[in-house]
């Protein structure tokens, strides 16, 4: 009992210092975006992280890797497709023109999508208090929209990304817990996260090497805490805390990332903070709160 309480404790602790680490990288993905696109920016952190990852996996792990292709097979498909390079490339072409205040305030809808979802499909039980609920955070999303003052072209055509983004994650979290019970998080941010980094290649640009060779230190700096408290961290940890936790659980704790990121966003990048963006972002964890902890069906049953 004691060491089920203290993993629990562990577990909780773990996942609030990624999410606390994820809340800031999307800060200093905006000042990389100044020097890369997006597509350099995502397969830059990738491919770094996997390699790193496959390193490691070639010294411990090659049994899991080739089990995986082995026995897996269709799995390791599935991972590769949907690894969490599509999400993030999507985060990336987003955070263009959207503050990243907004862009986690979207993101942060993800587990009342993966309800929504779940219920269409007869997966889970319509529950009326908590689509209200549900329809109380869709109002403050649509309240944080409302608080821009301009609305260009190209403002909505990186909010379309924006709103794919939590869709990418959805379908992500959901094919990856089906399989990260069985292998290690390296193996599957390995070769999985390699392939799919690789497809990005010819979409890089001429001035891709150039632009690494001439950065600043302290873009040096941003690029490292995106790849390594960012990602090996951060995706090791998310793994290993989603084989301990039910996926609408751990997917819930992103409520945490909006309040970071804007607190991020306004002190280094001086993005503007108006009182309806702030009722906003209020009105809608609100809601994202009530619909998992309130009216949840799991409420009465433990997550661990």
């Amino acid at each position: 009992m004691k060491k089920k309480f203290e993993t629990k404790w562990l577990t909780i602790i773990s996942l609030a210092s990624v999410l606390i680490i994820w809340g800031i990288v999307p800060v200093f993905l905006k000042k990389l975006l100044s020097v890369f696109t997006p597509v350099e920016l995502t397969f830059t952190r990738f491919f770094v992280a996997s390699s790193i990852y496959g390193a490691f996996v070639i010294l411990k792990n090659r049994r899991q890797v080739l089990e995986l292709l082995r026995d897996d097979f269709k799995f390791f498909v599935l991972i590769t497709l949907f690894s969490p390079i599509t999400p993030m490339l999507l985060f990336n072409y987003g955070i263009l023109n959207v503050t990243v205040g907004t862009a986690s305030v979207f993101v942060a809808i993800e587990p009342a999508l993966v309800y929504l979802i779940a219920a269409i499909m007869g997966r889970e039980k319509w529950i009326p208090g908590r689509m209200a609920s549900i329809l109380v955070a869709m109002a403050g999303v649509v309240l944080v929209t409302l608080s821009r003052q301009t609305w260009g072209i190209d403002w909505w055509i990186s909010l379309i990304f924006v709103i794919l983004t939590p869709v990418a994650w959805t379908v992500s979290t959901l094919v990856s817990k089906e399989i990260v019970a069985k292998y290690s998080p390296a193996v599957i941010l390995s070769l999985p996260c390699m392939i799919a980094s690789l497809c990005l290649i010819p979409a890089l640009s001429k001035n891709y090497i150039p632009a690494i060779l001439s950065m600043e230190s302290s873009m040096w700096l941003a690029l490292g805490f995106c790849i390594f408290p960012g990602m090996i961290f951060g995706f090791t940890v998310w793994y290993w805390c989603l084989k301990r936790m039910n996926a609408s659980t751990i997917t819930a704790s992103l409520y945490l990332m909006p309040i970071v990121t804007t607190g991020g966003g306004i002190f280094f990048l001086g993005e503007p903070m108006s009182w309806l963006k702030g009722v906003g972002m209020f009105i809608a964890i609100s809601g994202l709160c009530l619909t998992h902890f309130i009216y949840s069906p799991q409420r009465q049953r433990p997550s661990f």
